[in-house]
């Protein structure tokens, strides 16, 4: 992607500040904006032979990776909640399936629809995905 026309946002509004620009955009761009932005204002203090902010402007390599690094968290920890997801969803069609074949007494199937809602709301709360006005209408049961 062509970065140059979100670093001519900021470079055209001379009251924005950096931050506020670069929290505009997704924080899996966070990287390509800020070395964009580096490489525009390297280029610019190179043309003025304003050294000292070349080798400022050297500092924000570091900011790049900081966002990088969380950028990557960030996907890791949306792919992890979609492998729970699935997970709680297949755990819930088994859960149908055996409801619906209705091959267990009634205790036994009470006793095991406790057991897997049980077990699939501590798997949601273990990953922050819990809702609990999702879940009220079956908070007496469980």
């Amino acid at each position: 992607m062509d970065y140059r026309a979100e670093l001519q946002i900021l470079l055209d509004d001379d009251s924005m500040e950096f931050e506020t620009w670069l929290g505009g955009y997704p924080i899996e761009e966070g990287y390509f904006l800020i070395l964009e932005y580096k490489n525009f204002m390297q280029k610019y203090a190179l043309e003025n032979e304003d050294y000292q902010t070349v080798e400022e402007l050297e500092g924000l390599d570091y900011l790049a990776e900081k966002i990088q690094d969380m950028a990557i968290d960030k996907l890791a920890e949306r792919q992890e909640k979609c492998i729970v997801a699935k997970e709680v969803q297949a755990k819930m069609e088994i859960l149908r399936q055996e409801i619906l074949e209705n091959t267990l007494d009634e205790k036994q199937l009470q006793d095991k629809v406790v057991k897997e809602l049980l077990e699939i709301v501590e798997c949601l709360k273990s990953h922050d995905m819990y809702i609990e006005a999702d879940w009220k209408p079956l908070e007496q049961l469980l």
